[in-house]
């Protein structure tokens, strides 16, 4: 999903742009069942996490087929500000984002929302 940040300010400075498409993002064919699977072994997952935009188009419907009810019981997680406006504009109600898009940012924000919800419950789930 590409953005057009770059080609925007190089316009503004005249400098021409060619753009060539090196790589197509596209589904995993065995997501859905990957995802039924997962839900035979383990359950409903406690929570989500997002590392693209794409990943968000791609799993929105195999997850809503999956899990019906999840929007309201798990806890979406975004790896970086962009991740998480692609999630609130697909309807997802996200918890956590990360600073920036780095591990050591999301582990630090998981942690961090995780530690003021146990604060507010007393049980960690908020």
């Amino acid at each position: 999903m590409k953005r057009e940040t770059l080609p925007k300010i190089l316009e503004a400075k005249n400098i021409s742009l060619k753009c060539l498409e090196v790589y197509r993002t596209i589904p995993d064919p065995d997501l859905q069942k990957a995802l039924q699977d997962y839900k035979s072994k383990v359950g409903t997952p406690d929570a989500c996490v997002f590392f693209s935009p794409s990943g968000v188009k791609f799993s929105k419907m195999a997850l809503a087929k999956i899990y019906p009810s999840m929007q309201e019981t798990v806890q979406w997680v975004a790896i970086g500000p962009t991740t998480s406006n692609a999630m609130e504009k697909d309807g997802f109600r996200v918890s956590v984002t990360a600073s920036k898009p780095t591990p050591q940012a999301l582990l630090t924000s998981i942690l961090e929302w995780k530690q003021r919800h146990i604060s507010d419950s007393g049980d960690g789930r908020g």
